[in-house]
């Protein structure tokens, strides 16, 4: 069975847990859109929320290539905590995983791994964490839930955003708006 998540454009909800070194877990949940433009560039943006928190959104925009033989995969990626990140993927037959490092973070020397297990067609388990240097200072592990819309003004919407928020808006800020303002009208 071939992936569903990052391979095909869609809509997708996560909820699990959230833990920062020497803290206790905090509830996740999220959105991820998924959009292909051309066969081998993918673009996706995750917004990550901490209900019950004080803990702020997080908001992930990446942009990637797939390469020819469609098991790796190349991204970059802005990172409203992390800033501009660079990053690659493996896609296995049962698993998605990737790394990722800070750019231009030669003092704390970040870096990420996400691995996503495919449970089922539409569900993925995911477990990741950010390091400093040789340290974990955060993990996270979540649910990834395809959100059963692929219908073809679904996708027509995610890649409109997608492109929206790439060429038309600027910062983090008008990113947020615009992902609030799909929210309240339930398109997100």
């Amino acid at each position: 069975m071939a992936h569903t998540f990052l391979m095909e454009s869609g809509q997708w909800t996560l909820e699990g847990s959230w833990i920062e070194r020497n803290g206790v877990p905090i509830t996740v949940k999220g959105k991820t859109l998924v959009s292909w433009n051309r066969t081998d560039w993918f673009s996706m943006v995750t917004k990550l929320v901490f209900p019950g928190g004080d803990r702020e959104e997080i908001i992930l925009q990446y942009r990637g290539h797939l390469n020819n033989d469609e098991r790796q995969y190349t991204f970059v990626l802005q990172h409203s905590e992390l800033g501009r990140v660079e990053g690659e993927g493996w896609i296995a037959p049962q698993s998605i995983v990737q790394r990722y490092w800070v750019l231009g973070d030669e003092r704390q020397r970040r870096t990420g791994f996400d691995t996503l297990h495919r449970v089922d067609e539409n569900r993925y388990y995911q477990s990741s964490g950010i390091m400093s240097g040789h340290y974990l200072t955060s993990t996270m592990e979540k649910i990834k839930g395809f959100a059963c819309r692929r219908s073809p003004f679904d996708v027509r919407l995610a890649q409109f955003l997608l492109k929206a928020i790439r060429c038309n808006l600027r910062g983090l800020a008008a990113i947020r708006a615009l992902l609030i303002l799909c929210s309240h009208n339930r398109l997100l």
